[in-house]
């Protein structure tokens, strides 16, 4: 098995991570609100999202979310690449 890198494997990761939050931000601004809170339904299974659901986010805290989830995701791929290089390692030997 090949080697993961961790740079790599985090920036693909971060930003598939960040293109999925901005989809939710695109379909909270662009669905009415009963269609959107249907939809956040079915996708988390059942879960009732109307509750916990905010309409009034400003613009800034909408770009300070989107860079934050690219920082997570990045740093969840690269520790999932080191923590599966390191089990690789383990194994071989």
């Amino acid at each position: 098995m090949q080697k993961l890198s961790p740079m790599r494997f985090g920036l693909g990761l971060g930003t598939s991570w960040s293109l999925f939050y901005l989809l939710c931000i695109l379909t909270m601004n662009l669905l009415p609100q009963q269609t959107t809170v249907w939809l956040f339904n079915v996708f988390f299974h059942g879960l009732d999202a109307s509750s916990i659901m905010r309409w009034d986010i400003p613009l800034w805290e909408s770009a300070a979310s989107l860079v934050l989830s690219f920082l997570a995701g990045w740093l969840c791929g690269f520790t999932l690449a080191i923590v599966y290089n390191f089990g690789l390692k383990s194994e071989s030997a």
